[in-house]
């Protein structure tokens, strides 16, 4: 007769799952914030970090993650192969902001 050995777990509950520190997004949202300020801050940051997004006097600044920027890196790579074997013509641009003033709204 074979015995089969059972381990018995502790009773401690689980312990949440803490986010590697690369892995968390770093955002802050401001309110009240004119548009003349998210566009002079466009001039100073341009299309670097941190992402910006500006709507009607709010203003979000957000660093995006290690994974994010590597998933990012991934599906570029994808569409590009995916254009090159299909004979699609396209023109990579990286990371670029849209602004329109008559609606006061960015990003």
């Amino acid at each position: 007769m074979s015995q089969i050995a059972r381990t018995v777990a502790p009773s401690v509950p689980p312990t949440p799952a803490v986010p590697a520190q690369e892995d968390v997004v770093r955002r802050v949202t401001l309110r009240g914030i004119p548009w003349s300020l998210y566009e002079q801050l466009l001039v100073i940051v341009g299309n670097g970090l941190p992402r910006m997004t500006y709507d009607r006097g709010t203003l979000e600044m957000e660093m995006p993650s290690k994974r994010h920027e590597a998933l990012k890196w991934i599906a570029g790579r994808f569409i590009e192969a995916y254009a090159e074997e299909s004979g699609i013509e396209y023109e990579p641009t990286g990371s670029t902001t849209w602004h329109r003033e008559p609606i006061e709204g960015g990003l």
